[in-house]
């Protein structure tokens, strides 16, 4: 290509990439001021999935699924008059109609298994509570396992090559944007903020901490991943990375730490076998030590002086918040009901009489209240699945990629539980991944 042919290509790519942004910024803003707008997207989203999944390639349906994974936050945000799990069951409608068109024979087993163990202890939910309540707690608690279950069984069996993986990365960051343009916005119009040493709603755009600083997160890691792992171009490479540091910095605001500790583990993840390759090891060390210097010198000092050392203070306390007597509380109803444990959703009201109001954080102690030995046999098949899908990944590219996917999943349910539909989609895209790594000619 002639460099009067390129200069076009990259102003072309440069203008739809800052369309992109700003159009998703802007659309988070929007849909805040007119919920239905978010409702419209909301259901456009579906409409376009179910579409995708009955007639475009397969391949395209992981990044449609992303997009509405990513936007479960955002729809929350903009209060979208859509009932509570729409993202998930969304999601696994479009991957019903997607496995209707294959053979789905890739952890088969391990999937369903997984889901099927869940479905006993539901007995005891519908005997345990009133009839409203139950219906509630089972959608609440099993909806996230579904939508799980669905994502690996279409994902482990849809080839995605290298530029479907990457435009998957990319979408999954317009409704990030979103939520990231709020939760400024929040901060913006906030007449005064206090800052705490807890997670703030008022620096998260109005929302969960929690589940602002993890959607964040992700999109922290798919940038970093996608920078690590291909040879962008240098303006493409330098988008990434001032989204890695405004984002980042966005999810550094909410004062809950997991969502970059999540990110952060992820790159880990994938660095440890990027290393292994002269020329990844030389990218790592570059663009780690460029995004060093940037934060270093810019980002952390301003965010230091804004909200006058305590986000410093924050990110130094080690103090789980809590966590840990969840952990106990589990474990105590688990220990008092193990066979069956007391159906999805009744631990949140146990937990309520022991002085805990809320849902539970951790997946995998709410299996074990929850479910009882059902529920770790269902936890053994799940980690049967993350260590397959590592194993079943050829290249060193895949493996990183595959391996920095599991452990934010492993992550996110250990401290969010199975609140988002996200974990699902990360699992579904590490097998994915795998899966494609193991076909003749992939790009991976």
């Amino acid at each position: 290509m002639s460099p009067t042919t390129a200069r076009p290509t990259v102003e072309r790519d440069l203008a739809i990439a800052a369309a992109f942004v700003i159009g998703h910024a802007f659309l988070g803003i929007v849909m805040r001021q007119f919920p239905l707008l978010a409702m419209v997207h909301a259901f456009g989203c579906l409409a376009i999935g179910m579409y995708i999944a009955a007639r475009r390639p397969l391949a395209e349906i992981p990044t449609v699924i992303g997009y509405i994974a990513t936007s479960e936050v955002l729809w929350r945000m903009t209060r979208a008059p859509i009932f509570w799990e729409f993202s998930k069951y969304a999601i696994i409608v479009i991957a019903f109609i997607g496995l209707l068109r294959i053979r789905a024979e890739r952890n088969r087993g391990l999937a369903i298994g997984y889901f099927v163990l869940l479905l006993p202890s539901a007995i005891l939910t519908v005997f345990a509570l009133d009839l409203s309540a139950a219906r509630e707690q089972l959608s609440f608690n099993l909806a996230g396992p579904l939508v799980l279950t669905c994502c690996v069984l279409l994902f482990s069996n849809t080839a995605m090559n290298a530029s479907a993986i990457r435009r998957t990365l990319l979408w999954q960051l317009g409704p990030i944007i979103g939520i990231g343009a709020l939760a400024y916005q929040g901060i913006a119009r906030a007449e005064s903020i206090q800052f705490v040493m807890d997670s703030n709603a008022v620096l998260s755009g109005g929302y969960g901490p929690n589940q602002v600083s993890a959607t964040l997160g992700l999109g922290v890691l798919g940038c970093v991943l996608m920078l690590m792992t291909r040879k962008e171009p240098t303006h493409v490479r330098i988008s990434l990375m001032v989204v890695v540091l405004a984002i980042g910095a966005q999810a550094a605001l909410t004062f809950s730490r997991g969502g970059l500790a999540m990110a952060a583990a992820g790159t880990v993840a994938a660095a440890a076998y990027l290393l292994r390759e002269r020329r990844a090891r030389v990218t790592l060390l570059v663009l780690s030590g460029l995004i060093y210097v940037a934060a270093t010198l810019y980002v952390v000092p301003y965010l230091e002086t804004f909200t006058e050392g305590k986000l410093g203070e924050r990110f130094a306390d080690l103090d789980p918040t809590g966590r840990t007597e969840l952990l106990g509380f589990d474990l105590r109803i688990f220990a008092d009901n193990p066979v069956l444990g007391v159906g999805p959703g009744v631990a949140t009201h146990l937990r309520a009489e022991m002085g805990h109001f809320g849902a539970a954080h951790t997946e995998y102690t709410r299996m074990l209240a929850e479910h009882g030995i059902l529920g770790a046999m269902s936890i053994v098949l799940l980690v049967m699945l993350f260590l397959r899908t590592i194993l079943d990944a050829r290249t060193l590219i895949a493996r990183a990629l595959a391996m920095a996917l599991i452990v934010w999943t492993v992550l996110f349910l250990g401290v969010n539980g199975m609140r988002l539909a996200l974990p699902a989609y990360t699992l579904g895209l590490a097998c994915s991944i795998a899966y494609a790594s193991r076909l003749r000619g992939s790009q991976l």
